[in-house]
């Protein structure tokens, strides 16, 4: 294993420690998401939101969440929402170690992001293009994803962003 894969593994087991509370908080999302029935933005940020917090713990369970926010977006035309299901996907594609199909998931989100001028979503698919070019060992990519996502967080404000861009 090279070390990529070792700071991946130390991340996702660092996240973990937070397990406990983010178990209630993702109850309590799913909860809202079992009561909340009308296909509308807010279903699919709840569907994305949720798909997030579940990434470290039940990988599937994101990418069938992040699937349905990203149907649902396409039949109210709600790209935004359809920017964060591809990239939702992409990460779950990344945790696999489908490294092509995580980079196609992360342009298509950065390329609506870019259509929207979204800074924000901008700034975590470079973060997140940054992460996959480092698995594909394309460091000068790497970087440049990373200083380009650090720049917009930092412009931002984005104190998570720019922590994760710095590691």
């Amino acid at each position: 294993m090279n070390y990529e894969k070792y700071i991946l593994l130390l991340v996702l087991c660092l996240l973990s420690f937070n397990s406990k509370a983010q178990n209630a908080e993702i109850d309590s999302l799913e909860d809202l998401l079992l009561n909340y029935k009308k296909d509308d933005t807010i279903r699919i940020q709840l569907l994305n939101q949720t798909a997030y917090k579940l990434y470290q713990i039940d990988a599937d369970k994101t990418f069938r969440y992040a699937e349905e926010a990203g149907k649902l977006s396409d039949s109210i035309n709600f790209p935004i929402g359809k920017a964060e299901s591809l990239r939702l996907k992409g990460i779950w594609y990344l945790l696999r170690g489908n490294y092509s199909f995580a980079l196609e998931n992360f342009q298509n989100s950065l390329e609506i992001a870019q259509e929207l001028n979204d800074m924000y979503l901008i700034s975590k698919a470079y973060n997140n293009l940054g992460l996959v070019y480092s698995f594909y060992e394309d460091y000068v990519k790497e970087l440049g994803y990373y200083q380009k996502s650090l720049k917009i967080a930092e412009e931002l404000g984005d104190a998570e962003g720019m922590s994760i861009c710095l590691g």
